[in-house]
């Protein structure tokens, strides 16, 4: 930069970022993204090798839904990427073709809406509810790895972990099943987006919003977000205003916050004040202790067998993960430590998955 003349201003300036962004980067506090990082390469004539440590290069990057007030830990999920590096070989993927993704990404209205009308086509035709089959099905074909997993109503602080490993360019998805139902389509299909939007925006916390965004659209259509919109601005009472989200909740399996949010991001659209705010959160509390979890949906007994696990998983979710996991056990002769360290599991439910992998 010197050489060239350039200081952190005049480098932000060129590539359309904020100035502290560069610090960042300067400081090593946060590393380009990908596009930035060809970006900040063409401009300083040098090749990405030579800007970024090789290391930092193939490190998974780890992403989250955590459970309120909880502190994952992120070394240990790093630590699950790389151990899936060994599973990549074993996928049944076409390995010679990217999945299709969405063209120049924007966190604007109309770009959005746009792309959520065109989403749904592909996932219910012209039908309202988006099913959890319909989204399996969509990660299939963007060659997302879905492992449903046995991790704990409290005592894992994930409701999903994301995993994507660079070198591989592949995509795991981990998806607690004891979690409550109303935020699990969501969760999948956040995850979904990021898989097509992977290293499309300068930052991540622009990606974030706008996977968030497009996936609350999606599952709440606009003219269906009209209509509760103007439900509520004639509304009496708290009462009434809420009633109409929460049977929208019930009916669309969709927490009665993504709703909210959609409804709100519609009314400013139309220049109207937003219904619900940070109002929805307390009733939302207390409208998800009506039901079960999801796991309870999908087994007979609680919790099930590892063998029940791995045949719901595959039958329910097209998990490719588990014959994946069993074929490298069988071929690297590993342990029970290694589905340990891939799964996330304790020693005892490690040691059953093992077994029903690779039999006794």
């Amino acid at each position: 930069m010197g050489e060239l003349g350039f200081n952190a201003s005049s480098v932000a300036k060129k590539l359309d970022v904020s100035r502290t962004i560069v610090s960042e980067w300067l400081n090593g506090k946060k590393s380009p993204r990908p596009r930035m990082l060809f970006e900040l390469g063409t401009l300083l004539d040098l090749k990405v090798f030579e800007i970024l440590i090789p290391e930092l290069a193939s490190e998974p990057v780890v992403a989250y839904r955590k459970r309120s007030n909880s502190k994952p830990d992120l070394n240990e999920a790093m630590e699950m990427g790389k151990a899936l590096e060994n599973l990549v070989d074993y996928l049944p993927f076409n390995k010679y073709q990217s999945p299709p993704g969405l063209l120049n990404p924007k966190n604007s209205h109309n770009y959005i809406e746009s792309a959520a009308n065109e989403i749904r086509k592909t996932l219910d035709g012209d039908g309202l509810l988006i099913e959890v089959d319909a989204l399996v099905k969509s990660c299939r074909e963007l060659k997302i790895v879905l492992v449903p997993v046995l991790w704990g109503e409290k005592d894992r602080k994930y409701n999903a972990l994301s995993v994507y490993l660079p070198t591989s360019r592949t995509n795991w998805v981990f998806l607690n099943l004891d979690v409550k139902p109303m935020d699990f389509k969501f969760w999948i299909l956040h995850e979904m987006i990021h898989a097509m939007v992977r290293d499309a925006f300068p930052e991540k916390s622009e990606e974030e919003q706008f996977c968030d965004t497009l996936a609350g659209a999606i599952l709440v259509p606009a003219d269906y977000a009209e209509k509760l919109l103007d439900q509520t601005l004639v509304a009496l009472s708290a009462d009434d205003k809420f009633k109409p989200l929460l049977n929208a909740s019930k009916l669309l399996g969709v927490s009665p916050i993504t709703i909210a949010h959609r409804v709100d991001a519609i009314a400013t659209s139309r220049g109207e004040t937003s219904p619900f705010g940070n109002t929805v959160f307390a009733v939302c509390e207390n409208f998800n202790r009506e039901f079960g979890l999801v796991s309870e949906s999908y087994f007979e007994s609680i919790p099930p067998s590892a063998e029940d696990l791995i045949c719901v998983s595959e039958a329910k979710f097209g998990t490719c993960a588990y014959k994946a996991l069993g074929s490298y056990l069988k071929a690297a002769g590993a342990s029970e430590g290694a589905v340990a360290a891939m799964l996330g599991l304790s020693a005892v439910d490690a040691k059953a998955v093992y077994h029903a992998l690779v039999g006794n």
